[in-house]
């Protein structure tokens, strides 16, 4: 029985790593999973048609009429902010956090990027929802 274990154990090693492997992404992370709904915002930048992903969350609890927009760093993208955006909604916030033109789900452009390029990619949250 010991010898027929020893035999059976590298089959289970293989199958596991195996099962283990991460999924591929693509450059707008299709297939890795937000925690809140992701939208498209068309945008023009540097005269190049582009899309902007973006989370609009509602509040969770009673509204309180506010809204806040979480931007992130360099190298990072909106999925960062989840238990952020969790704390603000569940205080009554609605929250807009979205990816930057070249990070995240968002297009990658062949832009200048820089920080004073990405102050026009955000506008008012209106312009988000329409609303």
């Amino acid at each position: 029985m010991p010898r027929f274990l020893l035999l059976l154990l590298p089959l289970l090693l293989v199958a596991a790593s195996a099962s283990a492997q991460p999924a591929v992404l693509n450059a707008i992370l299709d297939g890795y999973e937000y925690p809140f709904p992701v939208k498209v915002l068309p945008l023009k930048l540097e005269g190049q048609a582009l899309r902007m992903a973006y989370m609009d969350v509602p509040a969770a609890t009673k509204a309180n009429g506010r809204t806040v927009v979480l931007l992130h760093g360099k190298n990072f993208f909106g999925a960062y902010w989840r238990e952020t955006i969790k704390a603000l909604t569940a205080a009554g916030f609605r929250v807009v956090v979205p990816d930057q033109i070249g990070f995240g789900k968002s297009d990658k452009a062949d832009i200048h990027y820089s920080f004073h390029q990405a102050g026009p990619q955000h506008p008012a949250p209106a312009r988000y929802t329409g609303r």
